[in-house]
């Protein structure tokens, strides 16, 4: 079932996740990473030592200008993707439908 939903609507969704990286000085680094899922196309990079709720909402925003958004957004539980960070700070939530 799952499968056969993901080949009907590939074209809707895009799936984000950290990468955990080290620079040259041993520092860790966290790359955010959103991803179309029908042409395994990046659509943003984006990288900080110190990720937060409220710079994943902004970096979603910045991933989807112009009102170009999937309907689905494929993302983990992890404690740094939007605990409702939009809702604290007064700012509009990204336009994903549905989070996957």
């Amino acid at each position: 079932m799952w499968a056969t939903f993901l080949r009907t609507h590939a074209t809707d969704i895009w799936a984000c996740d950290f990468l955990p990286v080290t620079d040259l000085l041993f520092r860790q680094l966290y790359a955010f990473f959103v991803v179309e899922l029908a042409s395994r196309r990046v659509v943003h990079v984006a990288v900080t030592r110190h990720p937060t709720d409220a710079w994943v909402a902004q970096q979603l925003r910045e991933a989807t200008p112009f009102g170009q958004h999937p309907t689905y957004l494929i993302r983990d539980n992890d404690s740094g993707f939007l605990g409702g960070a939009w809702l604290h700070d007064g700012a509009s939530p990204p336009p994903f439908d549905e989070p996957l």
